[in-house]
């Protein structure tokens, strides 16, 4: 009921944020096709859209190794919509391709437990967002993420980019404390931390 009323508001997101908040824990989600569900939503009645089946696909995941999941908010609002707008036109199959194989393995290495692989997966998306558009990474989100530097931690943009938050895993809950101290110079707030 929410992704559809939000569709019909003319929202393009993923529906990924409404997803987690259902669930209340780590999820791996696969979206629908907006397209195809728009158009239905202009042809047929509510009762009939909410029985159909949509395409997504949400799974509980659980992760096997102990670390910190933090959420950092720069302070500068980004609205989704426009940003989806602003870097739609560069993004092709191949971009859809690499996001989607970053993104099946790294769901394996957080099943897994794999530190370094996660790592590695999470800065590769980061960078493969980065390169998509100039928009996506604020000054201060390419800040946030530097923070993480030196530290047992890996950091990316979360959602659409172009401000507002920035996500982290931390493998020490030292360096965990050390980043919100360092986000908290550049003007972050740490708005979520959460052992997994």
């Amino acid at each position: 009921m929410a992704a559809y009323t939000l569709l019909k508001l003319g929202d393009n997101g993923s529906m990924g944020d409404l997803a987690c908040i259902s669930y209340e824990s780590m999820i791996f989600y696969t979206s629908f096709d907006r397209k195809k569900i728009k158009k239905f939503i202009d042809k047929k009645d509510l009762k009939k859209i909410l029985k159909m089946d949509w395409g997504y696909k949400i799974e509980k995941i659980k992760c096997g190794i102990k670390c910190e999941f933090l959420v950092g908010w720069t302070k500068k609002p980004s609205i989704s919509t426009e940003m989806i707008k602003i870097v739609k036109s560069s993004i092709d199959e191949k971009f859809l391709n690499e996001v989607q194989n970053i993104v099946n393995n790294l769901k394996v290495a957080i099943v897994n437990g794999e530190k370094e692989n996660m790592k590695k997966l999470i800065t590769e998306n980061g960078n493969i967002l980065k390169n998509l558009n100039k928009n996506i990474y604020s000054p201060e989100l390419i800040k946030l993420v530097k923070a993480s530097e030196g530290l047992d931690v890996c950091a990316k943009s979360s959602g659409s980019g172009g401000g507002d938050c920035g996500i982290a895993f931390s493998f020490d809950e030292n360096d965990s404390r050390e980043l919100t101290k360092r986000w908290e110079k550049l003007g972050i707030e740490t708005i979520f931390l959460e052992k997994l």
